[in-house]
């Protein structure tokens, strides 16, 4: 059994138009890590956002099970979801958002589960 780690990303990043949204809700990895992101993050993905915002289980505890996404898979999905908030109003101003070549597969079958 994996022993839980939990991870704050939104102090990690720190998205100025979120940073005082209290609303956190934890997405937790197939190998039992705990991602702590704010709502509006995990908004961005329609299929999450439909588990938080209906009579599923999730929307009470605000806690997602994503069994098919490891920690480091989910490191980088979570980290897109607040690149997206932070750059989506004015997209000429993002980065390139880089993605270890390894993991392309990974992402790739990851955010179409997230429609993301």
């Amino acid at each position: 059994m994996n022993t839980p780690v939990t991870i704050d990303k939104h102090r990690k990043i720190g998205v100025p138009d979120i940073d005082n949204d209290d609303e956190r809700v934890i997405l937790v990895s197939s190998d039992c890590h705990e991602f702590i992101i704010a709502k509006k993050a995990a908004s961005i993905s329609p299929t999450l956002k439909a588990m938080l915002d209906s009579s599923f289980q999730e929307s009470k505890s605000n806690q997602i099970q994503l069994p098919d996404i490891d920690s480091q898979l989910m490191d980088v999905i979570v980290e897109y979801m607040y690149y997206n908030l932070k750059y989506k109003d004015d997209p000429s101003k993002a980065p390139k958002f880089d993605i270890p070549i390894e993991m392309l597969l990974e992402v790739l079958v990851a955010a179409d589960y997230l429609n993301i």
